[in-house]
């Protein structure tokens, strides 16, 4: 649990390492991710690639390009089965500790996406064969109004519905924020998804 009198630096570090672990990442997949809607949480555990010791999730180069060079916090490829195969998904997420910041969360997410779908210039033929991206914030001193709930911008996918015959994953376009608000660690809540998310991050 990360603390209030924590310095940013080790909040920071605790944020991170925790989006290496499993028994946080594997429920916050199955909680904002389309793509792993129905699955179980094994599924969905199996979707990551793991370092050496078999339990810490591996990420990928955190560093991306667009106009100039932007460091996340932590980038997926996840490999979800559906039917017929396997879904790859991009899933970066992102901790925010302070909502006293000088720009728009919103536009930071949107550059982080862009950086993402950057880099898959010259890995897909066609547009058809870009994966779908996530950037997901862990906001851990929301406004007290927002506390324990998820937003979506927009909630059809940034880019909109693109046909009425796709299926539901299809529609929502190739990109989307979801922000998680957190409450705190020493306050009840029912949702057993934000119990954990507090547990693990919320200052108490």
């Amino acid at each position: 649990m990360i603390c209030r009198e924590d310095s940013f630096e080790s909040t920071d570090h605790g944020m991170k390492a925790g989006f290496h672990d499993p028994r946080f990442v594997v429920p916050l997949v199955m909680e904002v991710v389309r793509e792993a809607k129905g699955l179980t949480y094994e599924q969905v555990a199996s979707a990551f690639e793991y370092e050496a010791d078999g339990k810490t999730i591996k990420g990928l180069d955190t560093v991306v390009e667009f106009g100039s060079d932007y460091t996340l916090d932590s980038l997926f490829l996840l490999r979800l089965p559906c039917e017929g195969g396997v879904r790859e998904v991009y899933l970066n997420i992102e901790g925010q500790a302070s909502r006293n910041v000088p720009y728009n969360l919103r536009d930071r997410a949107a550059v982080y996406l862009h950086g993402i779908m950057s880099r898959q210039k010259g890995a897909v033929r066609g547009y058809k064969g870009i994966r779908r991206m996530y950037s997901v914030w862990v906001v851990i001193r929301p406004l007290r109004s927002r506390a324990n709930t998820i937003g979506r911008i927009p909630e059809k996918g940034l880019f909109g519905v693109q046909s009425e015959d796709e299926d539901e994953i299809s529609a929502v376009g190739p990109v989307e924020m979801v922000f998680i608000f957190l409450g705190r660690a020493d306050e009840p809540v029912e949702n057993r998804f934000f119990r954990l998310m507090n547990l693990r991050y919320a200052p108490g």
